[in-house]
């Protein structure tokens, strides 16, 4: 089975992008989506680095078929990403992390998060994700600049994913980078 689950691109957003103590104002709700399949197996095996920077790959043309402006990097969002996947594949569970601390942690304006289980590749996840129309509009929300991505496998070698979208008030802040294909040997056609 395949599963997929997200907040909407506009579901947590803080009153004030400064004052973290202020309480959240919820505009959207949490979103789940089950699409039924099997994952079978690869040709190759995949590491987590390769799976991530394949959903980056492919958020990124789904983003530019739509024209939106590429989506930066975020390290913050990354580790978190990282760490919301290696979680939800130890405890053999999908679920979203606390949106609030990621809010106040990556000093964000608004963020919103898509995650999955059983797919094959991150590409598989992000055409799971455009085929849901609550993932599709996080994932091409026009406000978000910065994305995190985090995959790890359970002990049965299911993929779970976290992808983190968002804004914040110090964009070009945060050691943000644009994902570039060139440097990810796995999508150069290298080792």
């Amino acid at each position: 089975m395949v599963t997929l689950q997200g907040y909407s691109g506009r579901a947590w957003r803080p009153r004030s992008p400064i004052i973290a103590t202020l309480p959240l104002r919820i505009l959207g709700g949490l979103v789940a989506a089950v699409l039924l399949g099997m994952a079978g197996p690869t040709s190759r095996p995949v590491v987590s680095g390769d799976y991530a920077s394949d959903v980056l790959r492919s958020s990124g043309a789904e983003r530019g078929a739509q024209h939106l402006v590429p989506l930066l990097r975020s390290a913050c969002l990354s580790e978190l990403a990282e760490q919301q996947a290696r979680q939800m594949a130890q405890r053999e569970r999908l679920y979203h992390q606390e949106l609030e601390t990621v809010l106040h942690t990556c000093r964000l304006n608004v963020v919103g998060e898509n995650v999955a289980v059983g797919f094959v590749s991150g590409a598989a996840a992000t055409q799971g994700w455009v085929a849901s129309p609550d993932h599709r509009a996080n994932l091409l929300e026009p406000a978000h600049t910065q994305v995190g991505v985090g995959a790890s496998r359970d002990a049965h070698g299911r993929w779970y994913v976290s992808q983190l979208l968002a804004a914040g008030a110090q964009d070009d802040q945060q050691g943000n980078e644009p994902f570039r294909r060139d440097l990810v040997p796995s999508l150069r056609g290298g080792a």
